[in-house]
């Protein structure tokens, strides 16, 4: 695809994969925003920053990194739980 947009432009190479990222870049941004709308914590930036790196992580190729994005994501969900009173009594009568 990329090729057939190189030899129908008149964009340089360089041009037209800056313009590939982008798009992908707002995509990503999009979808991360559509996965957190509902979510009903007050943490959604932080969520949506992790999950935009993940994304990255896996275009790239990264195995660690991604994981370690996913589990942040995770990690600031069960953060933000546990410093809520009402859940810790909720564990502590169950």
């Amino acid at each position: 695809m990329l090729q057939r947009l190189l030899a129908e432009s008149t964009g340089t190479e360089k041009e037209i994969k800056a313009i590939y990222e982008l798009c992908v870049k707002n995509i990503i941004q999009a979808h991360a925003e559509r996965f957190y709308q509902n979510f009903p914590l007050p943490i959604k930036e932080s969520l949506i920053s992790d999950f935009i790196r993940m994304e990255n992580f896996r275009r790239e190729d990264n195995f660690l990194d991604f994981s370690l994005a996913a589990y942040q994501q995770m990690e600031a969900i069960v953060n933000y739980l546990c410093k809520e009173p009402a859940f810790n009594e909720y564990i502590r009568e169950n």
